[in-house]
């Protein structure tokens, strides 16, 4: 996710020793938050030196990353001056299933490479 620290909630604190680890290193989110936002990369796409073209598929029923982060991920790109587009996949999961890809997500993953990648200039 573009916040680190959503990422670090969800996969990383679960894990008692990793975590143990982290902590006597860095401190956790609430103690140092200065450390754990610069790992973030919302905050670095003005700073990007490229904002070539994004395209961003997101199931709307992902069971493994929320939806929302890519929805904020797209925002903070579109906020800094990059070419996002953003494809919710009505009812997909984490791993898109074949109906998905047979009914318009693979034809528009192909059209995006042959435009912004097989003709870019």
């Amino acid at each position: 996710p573009s916040n680190f620290v959503d990422n670090f909630t969800r996969w990383t604190l679960p894990n008692k020793p990793q975590v143990a680890a982290i902590q006597a290193r860095h401190g956790l989110p609430d103690s140092n938050p200065a450390f754990f936002s610069a790992l973030s990369v919302g905050p670095a796409f003005k700073e990007a030196k490229t904002k070539g073209p994004v395209l961003l598929f997101h199931g709307t029923a992902d069971t493994n990353t929320p939806f929302s982060w890519s929805q904020t991920t797209a925002a903070l790109m579109k906020d800094a001056g990059i070419n996002v587009t953003f494809v919710p996949v009505q009812g997909e999961n984490h791993l898109f299933s074949d109906a998905a890809w047979r009914g318009g997500v693979a034809s528009q993953f192909m059209a995006f490479i042959d435009k912004n990648v097989n003709n870019a200039k």
